[in-house]
């Protein structure tokens, strides 16, 4: 009977110190995997833990979604806007809310970041295609662009496919693109290939109408959580992707009332600018540290300078509550 206690006994302690052992070398394997990078991370733009930085829980919002709502009401009262919707997510594992996110927009020039992803998706596997070079018409056509670009593509110029996208969203120029749908139907008829990436992304309908298409809020705020996460696009395209969204021009959105020091990595839609009813759009990542947070604001109106300052001090008192938080 003694022996056979003793034998109980020291099964337990084996049992025990092997599925210890087991336990920490399972947790040494996916800390190993989880930062396939070794110690420095060689992104800035995608989630951190991609190189397997922990990310802090917070708190939910609700309190401060209510005082933008009653800012809303009172913005409406005023006249400054007819409606506004907006989606805001902590980029830190953290809440998220949002207010008329089922209200329809007209996209713009917002399109534009679907047509970078859809080309960075088609170079995905052979990035060196975005070395090609693509010659622009002797002539242009009308340029119906509601804001004209501080900087635009030439005429009878040659630019590589990533200078055209450059232009596309840092300077949101019409020209590139058109340039670049015409490149992609070279690779699929009736605009294949971005239509099964807005598809993909789940924006518009693979058979969509892209010239009378919608979006809301919500929807669109996605690709940026798509980039962020890289989940359609690879590690390094997607940090190429919002790179270069980092350096979009505009400054009558997201960014007016921010730091100058805060990175904003976004796209912004205008529609019937000084005619009309009018829409004004802009969605993005602000990389604030330590709290990095995703904002989407779509508003629509009568004036222009109205929406532009709706959207700036909107984005201004989300950064400052997010800052708060973080003191």
């Amino acid at each position: 009977m003694k022996k056979q206690y003793v034998v109980y006994v020291l099964c337990l302690i084996l049992g025990f110190a092997g599925g210890a052992l087991y336990f920490v070398k399972n947790k040494t394997a996916s800390n190993s995997s989880a930062n396939t990078y070794g110690e420095e991370c060689p992104f800035s733009h995608i989630n951190p833990l991609r190189c397997g930085d922990d990310q802090p829980e917070q708190v939910e919002y609700s309190v401060f979604k209510k005082e933008l709502l009653e800012k809303l009401s009172l913005a409406k009262e005023r006249g400054d806007l007819s409606e506004a919707a907006l989606y805001f997510r902590d980029l830190n594992n953290g809440p998220t809310f949002y207010f008329n996110e089922q209200s329809e927009f007209a996209p713009m020039s917002l399109l534009k970041l679907p047509m970078m992803v859809a080309v960075y998706k088609y170079v995905e596997n052979d990035p060196a295609q975005l070395e090609e070079k693509l010659r622009t018409p002797a002539v242009f056509g009308q340029n119906s662009q509601i804001m004209e670009s501080s900087q635009t593509l030439a005429p009878d110029t040659e630019y590589t496919i990533d200078e055209i996208v450059y232009y596309m969203i840092v300077h949101s120029d019409n020209r590139a693109i058109d340039m670049l749908a015409q490149w992609l139907d070279t690779k699929g008829a009736n605009h294949e290939v971005i239509r099964r990436t807005l598809s993909d992304l789940g924006i518009i309908g693979y058979e969509a109408n892209l010239v009378d298409s919608k979006i809301t809020v919500k929807q669109y705020a996605s690709i940026f959580r798509i980039l962020y996460n890289a989940s359609y696009l690879n590690p390094l395209m997607s940090e190429k992707a919002l790179n270069v969204l980092s350096q979009t021009e505009f400054k009558d959105g997201l960014v007016g009332r921010l730091p100058k020091n805060i990175k904003v990595a976004h796209k912004f839609g205008v529609r019937a600018y000084n005619q009309g009813e009018q829409q004004l759009h802009d969605c993005g990542i602000v990389y604030f540290e330590p709290s990095p947070y995703m904002i989407c604001i779509m508003t629509r109106g009568d004036n222009y300078a109205a929406l532009s300052e709706y959207i700036q001090q909107s984005s201004k008192q989300v950064f400052e509550e997010v800052k708060q938080r973080t003191q």
